[in-house]
């Protein structure tokens, strides 16, 4: 992991992943007498010191390097009547984009570890609840309580990050400017594509 973030007198550790996608969580000894009773504000306070490392350590360095320049596009998309009506197309989409990446951005969303003990609730772009069943966090052995805590934040990583994809439904020509400029995600094919 590339990131870490500690909480509850450095009882409870969140390592991130260096792509931000994974995280793992460490229950140090004295966890329970340090965090029990706010388990999942613990855990999610270690999560947003790794955060903040990740965010720092990227600010750091160089900015990432992408062509999307008119000529590029030009490149990608070519021009004439087609290429006209697709972008058009394409900009209609992109205002239903963004009325549905907002609904989602604005909505909580949960998503559970195996088992269902633990949920991540994500809401404007983060992790904003880590739940734990506290019967179950009572009775589970630490190495067990640790690993469903990792796989509850990965699972609500992923959920923010597949947020973008979801609200793409129902918008194929900005699906299709996208794959042809080399923005989109070209292991996700969309039926639709040619202009309406």
């Amino acid at each position: 992991m590339g990131f870490v973030g500690s909480a509850g007198h450095g009882s409870v550790r969140v390592e991130l992943s260096e792509a931000g996608a994974a995280a793992g969580v460490r229950l140090l000894h004295g966890w329970r007498a340090a965090a029990a009773e706010r388990l999942g504000p613990t855990v999610l306070q270690a999560f947003a010191a790794a955060v903040s490392a990740r965010l720092q350590a990227q600010a750091a360095g160089p900015p990432p390097a992408f062509d999307f320049t008119a000529a590029a596009a030009l490149r990608a998309l070519g021009s004439g009547h087609d290429t006209a009506v697709l972008l058009a197309d394409a900009a209609q989409d992109l205002r239903e984009f963004v009325r549905q990446l907002a609904a989602l951005h604005d909505t909580p969303r949960a998503v559970a570890a195996p088992g269902g003990r633990v949920t991540a609730t994500v809401r404007s772009g983060q992790i904003v609840a880590l739940t734990v069943d506290p019967a179950w966090r009572d009775r589970a052995d630490d190495a067990t309580l640790a690993h469903r805590l990792g796989e509850a934040l990965s699972a609500g990583l992923r959920l923010l990050a597949d947020t973008p994809r979801h609200a793409m439904a129902g918008c194929p020509a900005l699906t299709a400017v996208l794959r042809l400029t080399g923005s989109g995600d070209a292991a996700h094919p969309v039926a639709a594509g040619a202009p309406r």
